[in-house]
């Protein structure tokens, strides 16, 4: 029946957001949030104002809200569009190599991986503009 589907789904989504961060995510947030202009690009589901972080960014943008998922260069530019701002001028880090670095770069933003887990790059394709393996200064 629809509602146990829509039940089921409400567990999901409860269960979905209780995300504990690595112990650097907060501090970093904090002090980026301090010095930049922060906005979330994601393809997922979570829900950052649940698991607590949404107050570090000044907007929240997703697959679902845009129409489009990353990869696709209009998310970017769907981003930066509403933004104002060139795609130049923006950086974008994430933890996935084709989502997170080689499509913003595509677009002429400077991309962070974050590497976390000692993965390896991708061979034939072109490298991030920084890798971090944490958040931490």
């Amino acid at each position: 029946p629809e509602a146990m589907a829509d039940e089921a789904f409400a567990v999901f989504q409860q269960l979905r957001n209780q995300v504990t961060p690595f112990a650097d995510v907060v501090p970093a947030l904090r002090r980026l949030s301090g010095a930049r202009l922060l906005v979330a690009l994601t393809n997922g589901n979570a829900d950052l104002g649940a698991i607590g972080l949404a107050g570090h960014f000044a907007a929240v943008f997703t697959a679902a809200g845009l129409g489009v998922a990353k990869p696709d260069r209009l998310a970017f530019e769907s981003v930066c569009a509403r933004l104002g701002l060139a795609p130049d001028r923006v950086m974008h880090a994430g933890n996935d190599p084709h989502n997170d670095v080689i499509a913003p770069r595509r677009l002429g933003m400077t991309a962070v991986w974050v590497n976390r887990i000692g993965a390896t790059w991708p061979a034939g394709e072109p490298g991030p503009d920084h890798t971090v393996t944490d958040l931490a200064v």
